[in-house]
């Protein structure tokens, strides 16, 4: 079988979150666990963050290579290669090619046009690219990804304001935006998108931060980003204080109650509504909280629906030019697959004329021989254009293969090594 692109992945559509955060965490490991690639593969580069686990591969033989990918995944991050093999999806050929140009424009976002994901790609690529696991393919694949998402945001708007989904949702809450110092806040989890949620409190002026975990880990994340740890018996007392909520602790059941919150209302004293962000994929808030005076719940799908008219028309529009693109990019490799012909056609013409010269040159001046080599190369480029053109665009509806046979049998060709 012949090199193809090939994706292995999972997001937070289809994944757990407790699945992400374990591989994502274990980022490092999986990164070694991949470095050293079989035969079956030319390239890979990896993308692991909060919300997707995904994997492109330059492959030879996709067969051998999927199964090595998730033994590979499956060790490194204590998964059973089951687990992995359940919940990562495949992709393959031109389908992996609009997978990577919408993600990393932000179309496959939790918030539609966030714009981490732009910057994490980004990222993933070079590190791969550092640590010698790309190819050429996969390099024009990934610089080319980058120039769509530019494209969609400088013609369209989705991503080019530094949407994410937790800056969406503390815009809708006010959070920084006021003249009045922000208060403080709660966030529960200890996860990497708990990190995300820290370093965004901070840049918006709050202060006081304090964590809350059901796994007991408050205290140790407390430590490496200076917020403050809460116990279980200090939640209450927080929620009762603290201007709002942010939890994304991923773990099942509810970190907050219709009771825990029904308490906390009541001995308010700011005189503010608490507000609660939930953007846990399993939610981590009693939905009850929604009907609670003084309690404004903000959901992931509060955040997905909260798009005005115009966003709407722009993801259309995005959608349309990420398929363009990806369909130019599927036709620009085909027309590759000829280049080792058209390298024979040309060789094999130009050993034609070069041995022609050669008995020019003995009976020619050396004026005359320089003017007939001038004229015979441009006749010899003006006939060659005709099928080089016609080579590629024939690559481009998946006829090579008849073409080369075509050309090979006339010329007596064997393609050349690219």
């Amino acid at each position: 079988m012949g090199v193809a692109l090939v994706f292995l992945g999972a997001d937070f559509v289809d994944a757990p979150l407790t699945l992400l955060e374990k591989v994502e965490s274990s980022a490092e490991a999986v990164s070694a666990a991949i470095a050293d690639t079989p035969e079956s593969i030319s390239g890979i580069v990896s993308v692991l963050t909060c919300n997707r686990a995904e994997f492109y591969l330059d492959a030879h033989s996709p067969d051998a290579a999927l199964p090595w990918l998730i033994e590979r995944i499956a060790a490194a991050t204590g998964l059973t290669t089951a687990d992995v093999a359940q919940v990562f999806r495949v992709l393959t050929g031109g389908s992996v090619v609009r997978h990577l140009f919408a993600v990393t424009s932000g179309l496959e976002s939790m918030v539609v046009g966030e714009s981490e994901i732009t910057g994490q790609i980004r990222r993933s690529f070079s590190h791969a690219q550092d640590r010698g696991l790309t190819t050429s393919r996969l390099n024009r694949l990934f610089q080319q990804a980058q120039q769509v998402a530019k494209t969609v945001a400088g013609t369209t708007g989705v991503g080019r304001s530094g949407r994410s989904i937790i800056h969406t949702a503390l815009d809708l809450v006010n959070v920084g935006r006021r003249e009045e110092p922000a208060g403080p806040a709660l966030v529960i989890g200890t996860g990497a998108y708990a990190r995300v949620v820290t370093t965004a409190l901070k840049k918006r002026g709050v202060r006081d931060i304090w964590v809350y975990s059901r796994s007991g880990r408050a205290p140790v994340f407390a430590s490496q980003h200076g917020v403050e740890p809460l116990t279980s018996e200090q939640l209450e007392w927080a929620l009762g204080r603290a201007d709002g909520v942010i939890s994304a602790s991923g773990q099942p059941g509810y970190a907050l109650t219709a009771n825990h919150l029904h308490r906390a209302l009541s001995s308010r004293a700011s005189g503010r509504p608490l507000w609660v962000i939930d953007v846990a994929l399993s939610p981590d808030v009693d939905p009850v909280a929604a009907s609670l005076e003084g309690c404004e719940l903000i959901t992931l799908e509060t955040l997905r629906t909260h798009n005005p008219v115009q966003h709407r028309e722009a993801v259309m529009h995005a959608e349309r030019l990420v398929e363009d693109a990806a369909a130019h990019f599927d036709d620009n490799e085909r027309s590759r697959r000829v280049d080792p012909l058209i390298t024979s056609l040309r060789a094999a013409i130009d050993a034609q004329v070069d041995s022609e010269l050669g008995h020019a040159r003995r009976t020619l001046s050396a004026d005359q021989a320089r003017e007939v080599e001038q004229v015979v190369r441009r006749i010899t480029r003006s006939i060659l254009h005709t099928p080089t053109i016609r080579a590629r665009d024939l690559a481009k509806e998946g006829r090579e293969d008849e073409y080369a046979q075509a050309l090979s049998l006339l010329f007596d060709l064997e393609a050349q090594k690219s």
